[in-house]
């Protein structure tokens, strides 16, 4: 409200009851003016109104232009005055104006489409306001100045700004360096609203005309009133009645709101969860379901349909019961927890059921349990000393099920923390049995019908001894991985066609045997005639591999009672002994029809045999180079020299030096054939000497290496006789 005295100038003559006379003076139409009508439109404006924008004034900008727009419009300060900014009217936008200023102050024209406002040299973060001013001009009668009515628009820094209603904020302005426009925003922007503590709201209404007319008249009427109490408590009340009826109430303190009747809304009705920013709705949809939704999960909560179905956690109309529970589990809680349900074939609830006319489940002392009358069913969780997992009352039937191609009932196994280990139950209509999921399949089965029991895959105690007993033989191991096979007749007998695999599942022969090791190890006694291995057939016994065969012994590491053919290489890393040798080849005259044989060159020595020809020169001499190695593998150098065609005498020039000699010839041309022999001297041959001569020790005097050729029988031979093999036990 205006501070001072409100007056105005009277023009009444109270004494005469007349108005009075004479000319009127300006003294007089300031007193009327502004300490009257100008106080008491500023009284009423801030008593009835709170400050801010009434009307229009709306702000527009370009991002990246300099300057604003602002639109015709009305805004209120907080002294009541009322700011205008009609199109045909001014308005000041120079910020550099003195406050007070009246005179000479810069106006712009107001145009209908607002007025423009620079920007330029304006702080970043400012506050576009309007504030209430007037400007003295020249009127329309001479020597008859005017004030006009221009607000003072301008951009204050926001920093420090006080929003106090001296000046009306129209937006927030924020610019670039230059002056350009970034961005636009309500900021502080408030409209004007009406402060009351009761606001009475009337409709006209046809009644009774009031006395002493007759008839109807139209007149407005009170229908309801809105009030706030001292408490701060707000209610809306309805007059329609003959008696007030309080429809909504707002508890001052708590917040609490009350309606005395019932709620309509034609959208959804939401509720906000300030401390959980959730928000929720109840809401009713075209086809008639009913749903309470979390907005911000974009999830139905609570879902009725019209059939009366209630759904939790199941989107609208796609409820299947009358109670249908998506997304996680239904609880029940406290001391009579459960969950009742009635046979289908009864029509009301049995306290008491007899015969299973109603069933509970519930839990108690750790234990899940299916009542009706007494407990059916239990399932234990892991109780300390209780290894009872399910009980149930006498016995318990598993069938197949309705899909054909599943032949199988029973049940499946698991351990903590894994899918399904194992499974017990029919394995089709006759047979029943143990199935592995991991790998094993059906284990163990047996034919319902003939009793029949078959292990599809290992049988036994793997951690200690086991025995399978058949009439009188034993299949077992006794421990320490060892299997035995005993026969309760003397004989174990492969007598099919099968082929037997030891360490292989795809035999190649009768009997194929594969180790990483030695494969097979056979054992005798330590007499003459017994035998580790013995093979018959057209070859008794053959090898493959990067070692066909290798033989080792104390005695010897093998003996051959017959030819033996090598049909590659053969490498000694001993020495050869012999009775003869020699080579045989397809005749080279007639490889067909003929064998040539030859036989080797033997000698006590250990020698080596090197020739050639080489013929003399002018000076009748001749150098024959000999091997590198010649001088170092050999010793005791001996020669021999022919000559060819003709006679001539031939000698060799001095001993052998860098593995060269000299031919000489008593005259040039000579062809000479010579031949040089050596003695070994390499380390092998030094440590293995041959000893022509040597006595036979005692267990082979009176043997001999050939006993027939010295009419000796066959026993007497060194090597033994000949092994006439007879068959081995058992074949």
């Amino acid at each position: 409200m205006t501070d001072g005295a409100v007056m105005r100038t009277e023009y009444w003559n109270i004494s005469t009851g007349t108005v009075r006379t004479g000319p009127t003076g300006h003294g007089e139409s300031l007193t009327d003016m502004e300490n009257y009508l100008l106080p008491m439109d500023r009284a009423r404006g801030s008593g009835l109104y709170s400050w801010g924008v009434a009307d229009g004034l709306a702000v527009q900008g370009t991002a990246g232009a300099p300057g604003v727009t602002v639109m015709p419009g009305t805004a209120l300060d907080a002294s009541g005055r009322l700011i205008m900014l009609p199109a045909g009217g001014t308005v000041i936008v120079d910020p550099t104006v003195d406050p007070a200023q009246v005179s000479d102050v810069p106006t712009v024209p107001v145009g209908a489409t607002g007025v423009s406002l620079p920007t330029a040299g304006a702080a970043a973060d400012s506050l576009l306001t309007l504030t209430w001013r007037e400007a003295e001009a020249d009127g329309s009668l001479a020597n008859a100045p005017v004030l006009l009515h221009a607000p003072w628009l301008r951009l204050i820094p926001a920093a420090g700004f006080a929003d106090d209603g001296g000046q009306v904020v129209l937006a927030a302005v924020q610019l670039d360096g230059a002056g350009n426009l970034v961005g636009l925003s309500a900021g502080s922007r408030r409209p004007v609203g009406i402060p009351a503590g009761r606001l009475e709201l009337r409709v006209p209404r046809l009644q009774a005309a009031a006395a002493p007319a007759a008839g109807q008249a139209v007149a407005d009427q009170a229908a309801a009133e809105l009030t706030v109490s001292q408490d701060g408590s707000v209610a809306l009340s309805l007059l329609s009645q003959p008696a007030p009826v309080t429809a909504l109430a707002i508890d001052g303190q708590a917040g609490d709101v009350t309606l005395s009747g019932s709620l309509t809304t034609v959208s959804a009705l939401r509720l906000l969860s300030v401390l959980a920013l959730r928000t929720y709705e109840m809401s009713a949809d075209p086809g008639g379901s009913w749903a309470v939704s979390d907005t911000t999960a974009n999830a139905d909560r609570l879902v009725i349909d019209p059939t009366g179905n209630v759904g939790i956690g199941v989107p609208a109309g796609q409820a299947k019961r009358i109670v249908h529970v998506e997304g996680t589990e239904v609880h029940s809680g406290g001391a009579g927890a459960g969950f009742s349900f009635a046979d289908r074939s009864v029509g009301s609830v049995v306290d008491n059921p007899a015969n299973g006319e109603r069933w509970i489940w519930y839990a108690q002392d750790g234990t899940a349990r299916l009542w009706s009358g007494s407990d059916q069913l239990t399932v234990s969780s892991e109780i300390p000393g209780d290894n009872t997992g399910l009980t149930v009352g006498r016995r318990m039937r598993v069938q197949q099920g309705s899909d054909p191609a599943d032949p199988s009932a029973g049940i499946w196994f698991q351990q903590r923390g894994s899918g399904d280990i194992a499974f017990v139950g029919m394995l089709d209509d006759e047979r029943v049995g143990f199935y592995g999921a991991s790998g094993a399949g059906w284990g163990l089965t047996m034919d319902a019908i003939t009793g029949e029991v078959q292990f599809d895959n290992n049988f036994g105690q793997p951690n200690g001894s086991s025995t399978l007993s058949l009439f009188g033989s034993r299949i077992g191991d006794t421990g320490g991985g060892v299997l035995f096979i005993r026969s309760g007749g003397g004989v174990v007998a492969f007598d099919g066609a099968d082929s037997v695999g030891i360490n292989t599942q795809t035999p190649q022969s009768s009997l194929d045997v594969l180790g990483t090791g030695t494969a097979i190890t056979g054992r005798a006694g330590g007499a003459v005639s017994t035998i580790g291995v013995h093979g018959t057939g057209y070859i008794g016994l053959q090898g493959e591999g990067q070692f066909g065969m290798i033989a080792t012994g104390s005695v010897q590491a093998g003996t051959f009672n017959g030819r033996v053919q090598v049909t590659a290489d053969l490498t000694v890393g001993g020495s050869i002994r012999k009775g003869g040798g020699g080579f045989r080849i397809d005749h080279p005259a007639d490889p067909a029809g003929k064998y040539l044989s030859h036989s080797f060159v033997e000698s006590p020595d250990m020698l080596n045999v090197y020739a050639g020809t080489a013929v003399t020169g002018d000076g009748g001499t001749a150098t024959v180079a000999l091997p590198d190695f010649f001088e170092t593998l050999n010793r005791e150098h001996r020669f021999q020299l022919t000559p060819v065609g003709e006679l001539a005498l031939a000698t060799v020039d001095g001993p052998v030096q860098e593995n060269c000699f000299t031919i000489r010839t008593d005259r040039p041309g000579v062809t000479v054939c010579w031949q040089v022999t050596g003695v070994r001297q390499d380390k092998w041959a030094q440590a293995h000497r041959i000893p022509v001569e040597e006595d036979k020790p005692d267990d082979e005097r009176g043997r001999f290496l050939h006993p027939d050729l010295h009419g000796q029988p066959a026993d007497r031979g060194v090597l033994g006789a000949p092994a006439e093999m007879t068959e081995c036990p058992g074949g």
